[in-house]
């Protein structure tokens, strides 16, 4: 009995890994659209950086477009080679009829020495933090100052999958290598759990997710500049909790995804994927533990017309859910249900965000403060201890 449950597991597992691995495929993908999207003025500039009127000097046009070619010559070759791995399993199930075949070649499908090959390659992104101000301020420079420039900086695409163009400016294109950065150690966070100790992938994932935090726990908050990025090495990163918090910035609040490390905070923002995709996590902030401060307000009130507004949402949430539990035959349509679902969501949403009244202040050595509420007391009592616990050692 208890070997049939194993197997269960980890067959469960397994799937769950192939599931994770077509999500990193679909995503390297839209990630090498974006870094091609970065290069393609890149020729034409160097073209004219050697005529008599040049857009961009050639030392600018190095400084804007610093590692990007490496960078997208290390994913295509990573992309290419989870491709091909991906295919040659769709192709070995399709040959395997039998529920043990098929689980028998989600075993032995093996991407381990990939994710390892492309995370010894972070030192690229190393040296494009490092840059990343300076080739930013060039941007924004010349965007002011040369109309050839800010025309084509202002008005980037990319082709979907879907053929549908997105229009991005040059500024947006450079922050997604960043993004990447803290996708990586999330990615392989999530490919580890589905990986049963026993799989040959498991000591190169878990090696690659050892790497990749320790490169990741390099980077240091610079006191002189909000996003200026600093690397040092033989740090080790270990996650201590995380879980959904509301961020208060410039008065809106939005939910979001902490992570406690450590050596820093990482607050991420978080979108649920659908089924079999893998769940997405967007870089929103970062502040280092070391000396860090912690303010929290336990007898925080909200204001009266606050209160009334949240009570008025919740009326609203009553009297729909009630509408939508007497349409279960759907006599008001599809359309109507879909709508009033997705308008109950966002009500949901909205109470999440600006119910918490348990405060807490962080502010950096730097200068740099975030803001965050908790649903409860205890929460905020947990998550303050956690992070006192760390910068007290």
């Amino acid at each position: 009995m208890d070997h049939s449950q194993t197997s269960c597991t980890r067959e469960e597992m397994l799937e769950k890994k192939l599931a994770v691995l077509r999500g990193i495929l679909e995503s390297e993908e839209v990630y090498l659209r974006e870094l091609d999207a970065l290069l393609t003025p890149m020729k034409a500039l160097r073209a004219s950086a050697g005529t008599s009127q040049p857009v961009l000097s050639s030392q600018q046009v190095q400084t804007v477009f610093y590692q990007v070619p490496e960078l997208r010559d290390v994913h295509q070759s990573f992309f290419s080679g989870l491709k091909a791995r991906l295919n040659a399993h769709s192709q070995a199930e399709e040959m395997s009829s039998a529920q043990e075949m098929v689980m028998c070649s989600n075993y032995k499908l093996e991407v381990g020495d990939l994710f390892l090959k492309m995370v010894n390659s972070l030192g690229l992104y190393g040296g494009f933090i490092e840059n990343y101000e300076k080739a930013v301020e060039v941007v924004r420079k010349c965007t002011q100052s040369n109309s050839r420039f800010r025309t084509l900086a202002e008005s980037m695409y990319i082709n979907g999958a879907d053929k549908v163009r997105t229009t991005y400016t040059l500024e947006a294109l450079l922050y997604k290598p960043l993004d990447r950065v803290t996708k990586t150690t999330l990615v392989l966070r999530d490919l580890l759990k589905t990986t049963p100790v026993e799989h040959k992938d498991h000591a190169a994932l878990q090696e690659a997710l050892r790497l990749s935090q320790s490169f990741l726990s390099g980077v240091n908050e610079s006191s002189q500049s909000k996003r200026e990025v600093k690397l040092t090495h033989g740090m080790r990163r270990q996650l201590m909790r995380d879980g959904f918090v509301v961020d208060e910035s410039e008065g809106v609040r939005s939910l979001r995804h902490l992570f406690l490390y450590t050596d820093l905070l990482l607050c991420t923002r978080f979108k649920h994927a659908g089924r079999g995709k893998q769940d997405q996590y967007r870089f929103s902030w970062y502040l280092p533990l070391a000396g860090l401060r912690l303010r929290w307000v336990t007898d925080h009130e909200r204001p009266p017309d606050t209160t009334v507004r949240l009570q008025t949402l919740r009326t609203k949430m009553f009297l729909l859910r009630q509408q939508l539990h007497q349409n279960v035959k759907g006599t008001r349509g599809l359309t109507w249900t879909a709508r009033s679902r997705k308008k109950l969501e966002q009500m949901e949403l909205l109470l999440l965000t600006h119910s918490p009244v348990y405060r807490l202040d962080l502010h950096s050595p730097s200068g740099k403060s975030h803001t965050l509420f908790f649903s409860s007391l205890y929460i905020l009592e947990e998550w303050r201890d956690s992070i006192h616990k760390l910068t007290a050692e």
